[in-house]
């Protein structure tokens, strides 16, 4: 945050102290996109099975 790699375009010191401290605040792992795809490579087989034994009758996400 120091160094303004993330959200670089608030430059104002005061909105960035705040951003900073709710990000602070949040009591859990903030996901990324690239922790969301890895996590696919676990979730694709389990997804492929359990759309097998539901059946192509299955409308809508599983």
């Amino acid at each position: 945050m120091q160094l303004k790699i993330i959200f670089p375009t608030i430059i104002d010191s005061y909105k960035r102290d705040a951003l900073l401290k709710n990000i602070l605040l949040i009591p859990c792992l903030i996901p990324t996109l690239r922790s969301y795809f890895e996590n696919l490579k676990y979730l694709k087989p389990c997804y492929t099975i359990l759309k097998q034994l539901l059946g192509s009758k299955q409308n809508g996400t599983i």
